[in-house]
């Protein structure tokens, strides 16, 4: 290599290449791709008659290596260009503070966002355009229109995910995602948790080097690679090697060039790569890895040579003339230069990625011109003019300080808070303080002469240039915001992005008009608003999207089903027992039902599909992709299945039901409004029907639940307007029909039609009027039976038995409020006797619980309708129930058949072993009892005795007789 001072027949071009930091996996192989370029110029005759020597260099992978690096290359090894780099933030460093002010040749290798703009540099890899505009209309057209993105906050991800938005919106896409971090604070599990929960189709992260492979491996390990499309526009065999090769199959990467790419020339490199003698063999078979980034080191070396030898001299500016017309046939094809971008026309190719570590060509796009993305455009006036200096008089006070003076002030500048910049009328940075520079990344001699608008983002700078340019030149010496809403974006050394909050002020200093910046970094108050809004829009629990963002989402997605023609879903999913067992057992255990529930939700809805909780037991998911309700139907049942499935905390067991209303179809006219609500009503349906049903909306179903709804409505007000009350069924020894106690009846009559209660008590138990009519019921029992402790002072008071529903159970305060009851009327809780069904003690042990405490209290305690459920020995012995009530269904039939006569029979046997007394329901025939009789059952109720009557023909009838 050659020194200065130091001359040879050789010429040297320089490569900065990262051979260690954040992008090192690619170091060698673009010194690799650099040394293969330059022997095959040498193997041509060279340059000029010289030999070319590549002078190889690491750049570190950060921007001040970098610039160290590109002086280095230029002053020590008198390179007549050199080329780099991979990272975009080093890229800008060395164009801007090497190549520009140094008039040397830069030529990158590395694609990029498209934000440098001089003579002297010359991209030779690909810009956003080329390698998102065919990338994003794919995956979007085979997976769906929703896309999250993530990335590194620097210039390229956001310059590439600003392009690939750009892109998706002339598509109708949408936006479900969106997050940048600073270097080495992304955490892979964390972004991909977020991926799994927001309902995107695709998803495409934009990080370096080893940072992107770890992305891919949390993203497979989430178990994301079947449910989400990745879609990346850097992802190569180079990363596929750093992994296992359960991880590298299944994505899509867009670029210039895979190893894969079937052009002579690329077989030819692929040869010569072989030969080295740090290769064993070209990848997978060995260690020979060439990617894009290696591919536009050899174009870079290669172009360079080209038009050195058209140019015929060393002569920089007739080097740079040839350049800008510069065409070869690379490894990925035809490669030409723009002459007025100085960016290459580029090809495209569209690949797969396999388990063995090679990428599938899917399809060739040919070769591709620039565009430099807009946001970049303007930003080339700044660069290349150079406004005058504004004298005018009256449009600025005059400043009691003069230049001089800020510079003796310079101790207090740098002590404020604020950043603080003194720019002259052209934008030129005449003072700076030190928090200002900290706050850029700078240092002070950095930014001393230098423009302003450098320290804003390159698609702002315009926008800003024109906002400074009309205040110095208005009328208005008045100090005037920074920006809308006095925000003004930063845009820092090495490329990434923040947030300021402040004021622009016009002073005229011998008689020059100067711009003073005062900014406050608020970068962590936006953090926090940000934050904020994640919190509105998603459920802290399960850290899914809520009820408000899941409408807004449902707004998008109804409108791609009607543009696209295709049916949209809206599953419905209600839980039970959630609340009634975090009651129990704490809010912790809630928060691990809830994570569970979203978790086995996930893990079976589709690509895209979108799960957001939107209930304290209520999960909802939409669907695009389902053309036929028969898969939806089939989505529903396998939903259901897994939230059927044990769930174990703590070693404690617990199980849930899960009831499901959905809304399947295509209507041009259907809302929002329309959709959920029909949903919503498929889920009324099924909770009527019971326990674990899934229900498909249709016409006939909302009749129905109007219907219910009006009836629900009315049951509210049936308290007050005393449309409600009760009548007594008596309960009769078997033997002599002696009273031993009544049943309490609930009737309703509504515009004089009697609603019979099996319509209006399951209505009540849905909309919650159970609550208010249950208390109301049971405190009209204990009045009974106060009343009768009164009157049968010396008689023995037959007790009343109540009815209580499952949901009072599930009720917190229900065993304090029977409590209250209870001291309130006075009434002996031994003389009232709670009916509860099977179900409630089998499938609910917090029920148990409950009722356990209320018998200690000194109720008796009676299971309702037995042998229709479990009739569970179990049962019977793990808890003292004090009366079992055979339920009508038996009865009906124990004339004519043997089996129920049998089975009623075990019954009483069973209950009497267990101390247990068995009352007889619904006896209406003589046969029946006669029948009975010989099984000596304890009591019975029914209509052979008597059917229910109102309080006062009860007590004229059978109590004041009985006693």
């Amino acid at each position: 290599m050659r020194k200065k001072n130091h001359p040879t027949s050789t010429m040297c071009i320089g490569l900065m290449t990262p051979y260690t930091g954040i992008a090192s996996i690619y170091g060698h192989e673009i010194a690799n791709a650099g040394m293969i370029a330059c022997q095959q110029v040498n193997d041509a005759g060279g340059v000029l008659g010289k030999e070319l020597e590549l002078v190889i260099i690491d750049d570190s992978s950060m921007p001040e290596q970098a610039v160290r690096a590109a002086n280095s290359l230029i002053d020590e090894y008198h390179c007549q260009a050199i080329i780099g780099n991979l990272l975009s933030n080093s890229r800008i460093d060395v164009a801007n503070k090497v190549s520009l002010p140094r008039k040397v040749i830069h030529l990158n290798f590395s694609f990029y966002e498209g934000s440098i703009f001089n003579k002297y540099f010359f991209n030779f890899s690909a810009l956003p355009n080329q390698q998102l505009q065919h990338l994003i209309p794919y995956l979007a057209h085979k997976y769906g229109l929703k896309f999250y993105f993530a990335g590194t906050n620097y210039e390229w991800p956001r310059g590439s995910i600003f392009a690939a938005k750009n892109y998706l919106s002339q598509l109708n896409g949408e936006v479900v995602g969106e997050d940048y971090f600073a270097f080495g604070e992304a955490k892979a599990k964390k972004i991909i948790a977020n991926v799994a929960k927001s309902g995107a189709n695709v998803f495409m992260p934009y990080f370096a080097g080893l940072d992107q492979v770890e992305i891919i491996k949390a993203f497979v390990d989430g178990g994301l690679r079947e449910k989400i499309a990745m879609g990346l526009g850097h992802y190569d065999e180079a990363m596929m090697s750093y992994m296992p090769d359960m991880y590298r199959y299944g994505f899509y990467s867009s670029n210039t060039y895979f190893m894969s790419v079937q052009t002579p020339e690329n077989q030819h490199l692929l040869q010569e790569l072989s030969k080295l003698k740090t290769i064993t063999g070209v990848w997978p078979q060995g260690n020979g890895i060439l990617t894009h980034f290696g591919e536009g080191a050899y174009l870079c070396v290669k172009a360079f040579a080209i038009a050195i030898n058209q140019a015929g001299t060393l002569n920089t500016e007739k080097i740079i003339m040839a350049l800008s017309h510069v065409a070869l046939k690379g490894p990925q094809g035809e490669v030409k230069m723009d002459p007025v971008t100085h960016h290459a026309h580029v090809n495209n190719y569209l690949a797969k990625s396999n388990q063995d570590g090679t990428l599938s060509i899917i399809k060739s796009y040919g070769s591709i011109p620039p565009v430099i993305p807009l946001r970049y455009r303007e930003s080339v006036k700044i660069t290349q003019s150079k406004p005058q200096h504004f004298y005018e008089e009256g449009a600025a006070f005059s400043s009691m300080v003069s230049l001089k003076q800020l510079d003796d002030f310079k101790i207090i500048l740098d002590s404020m808070a604020l950043c603080f910049i003194v720019t002259n009328s052209c934008g030129d940075i005449v003072s700076i303080n030190t928090t200002a520079c900290e706050a850029f990344g700078y240092e002070e001699v950095e930014l001393k002469n230098r423009s302003l608008f450098l320290l804003t983002p390159p698609p702002q700078r315009e926008i800003y240039k024109n906002k400074i340019n009309k205040f110095l030149h208005s009328k208005e010496p008045d100090p005037i915001d920074a920006g809308n809403n006095a925000i003004f974006l930063g845009y820092t050394k090495n490329g990434s992005e923040f947030v300021l909050k402040g004021k622009f002020i016009k002073r005229r200093i011998n008689k020059k008009i100067y711009l003073f910046v005062l900014l406050k970094d608020i970068s962590q108050q936006i953090k926090e608003e940000e934050n904020l809004v994640w919190q509105a829009t998603h459920d802290p629990v399960t850290q899914l999207i809520n009820k408000k963002l899941f409408h807004h989402r449902v707004i998008h997605a109804l409108q791609r089903c009607q543009n696209g023609n295709k049916p949209i879903s809206i599953l419905y999913i209600d839980l039970e027992m959630i609340n009634f067992i975090s009651n129990i057992y704490g809010m912790w255990i809630e928060e691990k039902f809830l994570n569970e529930v979203g978790s086995r939700i996930l893990s079976e809805i589709h690509f895209g599909d979108t799960l957001a909780r939107v209930g304290d037991e209520r999960f909802v998911v939409l669907c695009e992709n389902n053309e036929d309700e028969a898969l939806v139907l089939q989505l529903a049942e396998k939903i259901k299945d897994k939230l059927r499935m044990v769930f174990t905390f703590d070693q404690q067991k617990f199980f849930l039901s899960c009831t499901i209303g959905i809304c399947h179809r295509l209507n041009k006219n259907d809302t929002v409004i329309d959709i959920l609500r029909d949903a919503e009503v498929a889920l009324y349906e099924a909770k009527r029907l019971g326990k674990n049903n899934i229900i498909l909306f249709n016409s006939a179903i909302k009749k129905k639940v109007e219907d219910e709804l009006m009836l629900a409505t009315q049951l509210e007000l049936a308290i007050d307007t005393k449309q409600l009350y009760f009548e007594l069924q008596p309960i009769v020894t078997f033997n002599k029909s002696f009273l031993i106690g009544a049943e309490i009846l609930l009737r309703w009559k509504l515009n004089n039609k009697e609603i019979p209660p099996s319509m209006f008590i399951p209505i009540a138990e849905r909309s919650g009027a159970i609550y208010q009519i249950g208390y109301w019921v049971l405190e009209q029992g204990c009045n009974i039976v106060a009343e009768w402790q009164k009157k049968l002072k010396k008689g023995k008071v037959p007790y009343i038995s109540i009815n209580i529903s499952m949901k009072q159970l599930e009720d917190a305060a229900f065993y304090e409020k029977v409590r209250k009851i209870i001291a309130k009327t006075k009434a002996n809780p031994y003389n009232i006797v709670l009916e509860v069904t099977e179900s409630a003690l089998m499938e609910h042990e917090q029920a148990r619980e409950v009722l356990y405490s209320l018998r200690k209290f000194g109720f008796r305690m009676a299971i309702d309708d037995f042998g229709t459920g479990y009739s569970s020995l179990k049962q019977l012995s793990a808890m003292p129930i004090d009366i079992l009530k055979v339920d009508k269904y038996f009865i009906d039939n124990i004339s004519k058949n043997k089996l129920s006569y049998s089975l009623v029979k075990k019954i009483v046997q069973m209950a009497h072993i267990f101390k247990t007394k068995i009352i007889i329901e619904g006896l209406e025939r003589t046969e029946q009892y006669k029948l009975l009789a010989k099984i000596k059952p304890d009591a019975y109720q029914g209509f052979l005795f008597s059917p229910s009557v109102l309080q006062d023909d009860f007590e004229k009838q059978y109590l004041f007789k009985n006693s």
